[in-house]
């Protein structure tokens, strides 16, 4: 979209505030993240030490990682949304610096925290770096946003929406370790995750981009 140069960037619209909001968000989540796996230990000691050493990993940062996306993606839909009912005299003109600035230290705070809690220690544990290569490049490209023309920042409710996904993956895994016994609503959550997948990651997020 042609930009205007009158605009803001991500950054200024944030007002110099990003570095710090991110900063107090990102310590909420690792203390989040800390914090579910002493609730699991005190609530279900015996069942949380019958998994074996990556699931009690994994566990604390899928809780918090849907807990992320249950506030966010339905945010993200909305915009979307509110977009389609837009002028495309006003896509162009609209200040989407404004508008949408205010959730990046959200996600960058949850990046930054899973890479603290999780990626970096499954890297040191020799479990792959998928999770860290996909945090990374997911924050070099909300920086890129942030930084770029203020028409840059339309773009981050489509990047959010693609953690729709998660809501569905993340739930069926869930359900999964502690043992849950409706097979039908887990094969549902799983066909939803692949049904999604395949829209919004695959065929959505790059059409967009292009």
């Amino acid at each position: 979209l042609p930009s205007s140069p009158s605009l803001p960037t991500g950054l200024e619209a944030q007002h110099n505030d990003f570095l710090l909001t991110t900063a107090i968000l990102t310590a909420a989540l690792v203390i989040l993240y800390y914090t579910v796996e002493l609730v699991l230990l005190k609530l279900q000691p015996a069942w949380y030490r019958r998994c074996d050493a990556k699931k009690q990993a994994i566990f604390p940062s899928y809780l918090t990682c849907t807990l992320h996306h249950v506030f966010l993606v339905p945010y993200a839909w909305y915009k979307i949304y509110i977009d389609f009912t837009r002028s495309p005299l006003g896509l162009t003109s609209l200040d989407y610096a404004g508008l949408e600035s205010m959730v990046a230290p959200f996600n960058f705070a949850y990046l930054i925290a899973d890479l603290i809690t999780f990626a970096v220690p499954q890297l040191l544990r020799g479990e792959g770096v998928g999770m860290l290569v996909h945090h990374v490049c997911t924050l070099a490209f909300i920086w890129a946003a942030l930084c770029g023309p203020g028409q840059f920042m339309r773009f981050i409710p489509h990047l959010i929406v693609c953690d729709t996904t998660n809501l569905f993956l993340n739930t069926a895994w869930v359900l999964r370790r502690v043992e849950y016994t409706g097979a039908g609503l887990i094969f549902a959550l799983e066909l939803l995750f692949t049904i999604s997948y395949m829209l919004v990651r695959a065929v959505h997020f790059p059409v967009v981009l292009y």
